[in-house]
């Protein structure tokens, strides 16, 4: 596995998924490395792909919601103030909201930073929860009331792996995969970066 690991890692050969190269996703193999969104949108599509019709993630843009007949459950993942990311689902039907990753971090990120950077961003957070709200009550036509926050797992003072969290509290809910954790967090990193280039590998083959 770590023969193959290096492998790809310094293999700069483009693949057919949206032009990205192994070597452009060996971020993913590094403890402390924080990917970025083209890097985010790759499992996002992947975990897209393992949902039903009626089941929507996004990376949240900060001004539209995908809405499509049918779908009943969207996932917002959101980037706050630009340091941490956190997950909404919006439950269509019910028209309920729930978040994961918010509170918990909110705590976390008041340890590690001081005074107005603290407080800056959950005035991020709570502004963006706010906005979302006001966008879906005009997309859907209704309001949404706040429902039991989403399971996810303890990232505590870890500030490097929000997006892999995200990605995984969504896959829990609807997956059951099983949650996130400290000890096991590189090798989600593994997991997620060889689901990827499989991907890639999959569809090099049928070009």
């Amino acid at each position: 596995v770590e023969h193959r690991l290096e492998s790809l890692k310094s293999d700069t050969k483009e693949s057919a998924l949206g032009g990205c190269s192994t070597f452009a996703l060996s971020t993913f193999l590094q403890r402390d490395g924080i990917i970025n969104n083209d890097q985010l949108q790759l499992m996002v599509d992947i975990l897209q792909a393992k949902q039903p019709p009626s089941t929507l993630i996004q990376i949240w843009n900060g001004e539209t919601l995908k809405a499509q007949d049918g779908v009943r459950n969207v996932y917002l993942i959101i980037l706050a103030a630009g340091e941490h990311f956190f997950v909404i689902h919006l439950d269509i039907q019910e028209r309920t909201y729930h978040i994961g990753m918010y509170l918990l971090c909110a705590r976390a990120i008041f340890e590690l930073l001081e005074g107005d950077s603290a407080t800056s961003y959950i005035v991020s957070c709570d502004g963006t929860i706010q906005t979302i709200m006001r966008i879906a009550h005009g997309e859907f036509g209704c309001e949404f009331v706040e429902g039991d926050p989403l399971q996810h797992g303890r990232q505590g003072k870890d500030t490097v792996n929000c997006a892999f969290c995200s990605i995984n509290t969504i896959a829990h809910k609807t997956l059951g995969e099983a949650l996130w954790t400290v000890p096991e967090a590189y090798t989600y990193r593994v997991r997620r970066f060889l689901e990827i280039v499989s991907q890639m590998d999959n569809a090099m083959d049928t070009t």
